[in-house]
């Protein structure tokens, strides 16, 4: 029988007051105590390799808080995501997450238990109860970012169903100045996957895939699965896919349907990407050689 993994009392650990309101985390509150039974014994009996043991705990949990139900290792379908999914998609060595599962998932550590996949489709439709009926809060505490950070205005990229009423011209007008207000860690986010499609569509590997479409794809996976996407991102950048532009665009299509949403109207809601960056002065020393111009990126916020 297949084995879903969950990291021990998720909530409690990882979690606050403020995070616990949010549909989508861009944060997770990390233990700082140096002084726990697990951290010592995973320091004693991992040794030298203990810091990429630790970074590698640190990055399945920062991982796991974008999986479809926070804190389980699953995916939409209750099935256990593998340790070569993880590994892709944080670009950490296999072998590393093969070693810390087995590690972490012992009796006399529990830092990891494990469910069945039944048990993970019975938490997958309570969390999507619980999002329907729960009301949304205004405010600081309806935002996806840190404590510390300013409130995020982020917009609800949310639709009805796909046999909802047509995009409204109010919706549409988001797209104008709706990236601008986004929280920081929100943008950021969306930029770097925005930039690292940006970067794959120059080497060919999705040509044809125009900027606006690439923004509107990384807002859209940073608020349903973003995990889901650098996955996909991943295995067209090893060569493992024959028609990248309509394997992502399928990526895109199922994982809306997965939240119960059509991309082709979700994408819609989506605001405009920021401006395009001026192109350098050809005669300035610090500009490009020979004609040739640079991978654009989006600029920062």
């Amino acid at each position: 029988m297949a084995t879903v993994y969950r990291i021990y009392k998720w909530t409690e650990t990882f979690e606050r007051a403020e995070s616990r309101k949010l549909k989508t985390l861009t944060w997770i509150a990390m233990p700082v105590s140096f002084a726990g039974r697990g951290y010592n014994q995973m320091a004693d009996e991992f040794g030298d390799e203990f810091p990429a043991m630790y970074g590698a705990w640190c990055a399945l949990c920062a991982f796991a808080a974008g999986c479809h139900v926070r804190g389980t290792l699953g995916d939409h379908r209750g099935n256990p995501l593998t340790t070569r999914h993880i590994a892709r998609v944080t670009a950490m060595p296999v072998e590393v997450f093969e070693r810390l599962i087995d590690w972490a998932s012992r009796p006399d550590v529990g830092w990891l238990e494990t469910i069945t996949p039944e048990q993970h489709l019975a938490q997958i439709e309570q969390t999507q109860q619980t999002q329907q009926t729960q009301p949304k809060i205004p405010g600081p505490d309806a935002s996806g970012e840190s404590p510390d950070n300013p409130p995020s205005t982020r917009p609800d990229t949310t639709v009805p169903d796909s046999t909802g009423p047509d995009i409204t011209e109010q919706d549409k007008s988001r797209r104008t100045d709706g990236w601008a207000s986004a929280g920081v860690d929100f943008f950021e986010s969306v930029r770097e996957i925005a930039n690292s499609m940006n970067t794959l569509s120059h080497r060919g590997k999705l040509r044809g895939l125009d900027r606006d479409t690439i923004w509107r794809m990384a807002w859209v996976a940073c608020e349903f699965d973003r995990p889901g996407l650098l996955d996909a991102l991943a295995r067209i950048r090893e060569g493992n896919v024959q028609k990248p532009k309509g394997y992502l665009g399928r990526a895109m299509i199922r994982m809306c349907e997965s939240q119960g949403h059509n991309w082709d109207q979700v994408k819609h809601l989506v605001p405009d990407p920021p401006p395009e960056p001026q192109a350098p002065n050809p005669h300035h020393h610090g500009g490009p050689r020979n004609g040739q111009a640079s991978p654009q990126t989006i600029p920062a916020a």
